[in-house]
């Protein structure tokens, strides 16, 4: 039996999300602590319960072209401690405008006691539903001049690399889970 509950996290899986960064976040909190319990032969207790949430529970189209299938879907995760929106790897305003749908769900989940973390051009998704109206918030200095065009209500931080504003969170790079 394990000595501690597992945080759950829900990875917010969209078409056109970077599917390293999809694989990459679902990797790192599914084996934080296994590979080195493996190691030292002991009871894996996995320190993460983490699933890949999309609309209905459907397939993900990446944008490398990678299909992945989600674990759940996102209309009925209810709580989570981590929620996480992942890179946007397509068009900013193309993937926000086909993954409208997800805006409702953030902002239901934003009113729990999840913390909440975007990776990159995953802020835009925050932003897109007023999580980041009048808070700091950073994203990929690439994107640092459409970001302040498209939401002038954000404090954006373009020069810091991680940024809090109460429980919610913003890496800017596009790996910057790691």
């Amino acid at each position: 039996m394990p000595y501690f509950k597992p945080f759950k996290v829900i990875i917010v899986g969209f078409d056109g999300v970077l599917g390293s960064v999809l694989a990459g976040a679902l990797d790192l909190f599914s084996f934080t602590g296994v590979s080195w319990q493996r190691f030292l032969d002991e009871d894996v207790e996995p320190r993460f319960n983490v699933q890949i949430a999309s609309l209905g529970g459907a397939n993900i189209r990446c944008s490398n072209r990678l299909i992945v299938q989600a674990h759940c879907d996102i209309c009925e995760v209810t709580e989570c401690d981590l929620l996480l929106i992942p890179t946007i790897g397509d068009s900013i305003d193309k993937v926000l405008s086909r993954n409208s749908q997800l805006i409702p769900h953030l902002q239901r989940l934003a009113n729990t006691k999840a913390d909440i973390a975007s990776n990159c051009s995953g802020a835009f998704f925050l932003a897109e539903a007023g999580l980041l109206d009048n808070k700091i918030a950073t994203t990929h200095w690439g994107y640092a001049n459409k970001f302040k065009a498209d939401f002038p209500l954000v404090n954006l931080q373009e020069n810091q690399f991680v940024t809090q504003s109460g429980n919610i969170f913003c890496a800017a790079g596009g790996s910057a889970f790691y």
